[in-house]
């Protein structure tokens, strides 16, 4: 029975009932109140350090902390992240999501952390970048480096290229609907000095321009925490990998390369360094592993991590990786690199060819190559080189770099030689380059047929 109260109101007696405070009720809801903002404010503080400070978030939480996030930008209106995923196996090697936007899984790493750096939104002045959505990566693995992996995708819309360069008759068809593209992508451990020479090689392909025998750049991601560099498809791959194939029965013929295919394929590649020379650019890494091969067999010369700009067409390193046994004496003993070099690197690139894809110097350790080329040994002479080409690759691998031919003549030398045997057809040409100077002509391109 509820107790009593009388108030007299204006001379009448009002009878009001009156409960007991629910007290007990009062302070489960004052309590539940402060359980949700902490548990808000904890995932908060777990999501804001799972982006910014990834190595410090346990691993059990980081795929979920992941996905609250990007559902969180999602619904904010953010353009939805680029997300590496945890792979707890270590024999599967790095790959994308396949068939999925903007996703990219990644296996662990010997230290057993990961990083899951997000793809921030296009930087609206900067015409070379993408937008997130517009790139679909597969799980086709092209190859991998020390620091980086490319994969195979698609780049919806027209190319941020054809933003850059608007007027380029370009050598190869890209669509405005969808483009086959190779995606460079940085490992998820990469170190902060890997990823500033990724960030340098994308500086670096916005000034390149464009030549169809060095591979193109046609958008990128500059964002530091998650760079991405995407270029044009080479369906057949690196050269590398097609010479090894040449004698082994196991792949069709269309899968490999013939033996008259190769000098067609290092004329193209002298003529990119040609390129690069007349623009006072050293490459540093000439090597068949970083020639790429189109399904029309045109090679294109790629990699340009390692590119420098040298007013005085000679650089000093200061130190980083560096391709060893595709080096010449001077920089292997004072890290001086110039266009003599590279043609030293490129008689290399010659022995790598004619002898099948073979490791230079494979009984040679990387710290006795300076030695053995100081006492005058060289590579040898592959079994299926021509006469004329061993006298070619020799002339390259003079001790002095003053003795060593130009890449412009030995570029002569290889066309000549096309030109005048019939083994090789014929050399037909075609306007098909595209150039950023409306001042100059257009080039004529090659086309070996």
């Amino acid at each position: 029975m509820e107790p009593k109260n009388l108030f007299d109101i204006g001379g009448t007696t009002v009878i009001s009932a009156t409960t007991t405070p629910p007290g007990g009720t009062n302070l489960f809801a004052i309590i539940g109140i402060i359980v949700v903002i902490i548990i808000s404010a904890l995932v908060v503080f777990l999501i804001i350090r799972r982006i910014f400070f990834p190595k410090w978030t346990p691993r059990f939480l980081r795929k979920w902390l992941t996905g609250v996030s990007a559902r969180l930008l999602e619904r904010a209106g953010v353009a939805p992240p680029v997300i590496h995923e945890f792979q707890s196996t270590m024999r599967q090697s790095d790959y994308p999501c396949p068939d999925q936007p903007g996703r990219v899984q990644s296996t662990r790493q010997t230290d057993g952390s990961y990083d899951y750096p997000m793809m921030s939104p296009p930087n609206k002045e900067d015409l070379w970048e993408i937008e997130p959505l517009s790139l679909q990566i597969s799980s086709n693995k092209l190859g991998a480096g020390a620091y980086a992996v490319v994969f195979s995708g698609n780049l919806r819309g027209a190319p941020p290229v054809t933003k850059v360069f608007p007027t380029m008759q370009l050598s190869y068809v890209l669509s405005r609907e969808q483009n086959e593209v190779a995606v460079k992508l940085t490992h998820p451990n990469a170190k902060k000095e890997e990823i500033s020479e990724f960030l340098q090689e994308i500086v670096f392909m916005k000034e390149l321009e464009y030549h169809p025998h060095l591979l193109s750049m046609l958008g990128c991601s500059s964002d530091p925490r998650y760079p991405v560099l995407i270029t044009e498809y080479c369906e057949r791959g690196d050269l590398l990998h097609l010479l090894r194939r040449i004698e082994d029965d196991n792949f069709k013929d269309t899968e490999r390369l013939t033996i008259n295919e190769l000098l067609p394929i290092v004329w193209q590649v002298s003529d990119g360094l040609v390129y690069l020379t007349e623009r006072k650019i050293i490459h540093r890494d000439v090597a068949a592993r970083n020639v790429l091969i189109t399904k029309e067999n045109m090679a294109k010369l790629s990699d340009f991590g390692l590119c420098r700009y040298s007013n005085e067409m000679f650089y000093t390193t200061r130190g980083g990786k560096l391709p060893i046994k595709w080096m010449a004496p001077e920089s292997l003993e004072f890290a001086i690199f110039s266009s003599k070099t590279d043609v030293w690197s490129f008689g290399v690139l010659l022995w790598e060819v004619y002898s099948l894809g073979k490791t230079p110097y494979c009984s040679v350790q990387s710290d006795e190559v300076l030695p053995y080329l100081r006492a005058g040994n060289r590579l040898g002479v592959p079994e299926k080189i021509p006469e004329w080409m061993t006298t070619m690759m020799q002339s390259c691998w003079e001790s002095k770099p003053d003795d060593r031919p130009d890449i412009s003549t030995i570029q002569k030398s290889f066309y000549a030689i096309m030109e005048s045997d019939s083994n090789y057809g014929y050399l037909q040409f075609s306007k098909n380059y595209y150039t950023t100077s409306p001042q100059r002509a257009p080039p004529n391109e090659y086309v070996i047929s």
